[in-house]
């Protein structure tokens, strides 16, 4: 089963390109699986987003790569979240529950 791994970048630069490596442990990721997730990925298809590095904005997520979400972006990532209703997302929404109230960006790896 397909899994992606989400986390919260401490000091976020737009400008390096290291976001592409991964290195879930460098921002204490969480592993999520995709039956769980990805019911809430799908409805957030124009969610202010940028894959891979802060040099590419996008919209939505890269579901097989690397997705970097802004923190004017996280609170409607935690309310899919919690809409979603399961139970199995409950770490998920911690995480974002923290990034939005420290205002720190996450990424989110798609495997």
């Amino acid at each position: 089963m397909a899994s992606y791994h989400l986390g919260i970048i401490e000091r976020f630069d737009p400008k390096i390109l290291e976001y592409e490596e991964y290195t879930p442990e460098k921002y204490g990721c969480i592993a999520v699986t995709d039956d769980a997730l990805e019911l809430a990925l799908l409805q957030l298809g124009q969610l202010p987003t940028f894959w891979h590095t802060g040099a590419r904005p996008a919209a939505g997520f890269a579901m097989t790569g690397v997705t970097l979400l802004p923190p004017g972006s996280v609170p409607a990532f935690r309310r899919a979240l919690e809409n979603a209703g399961d139970p199995a997302l409950r770490a998920a929404i911690d995480k974002a529950r923290e990034a939005g109230r420290r205002q720190k960006y996450m990424i989110l790896y798609g495997l």
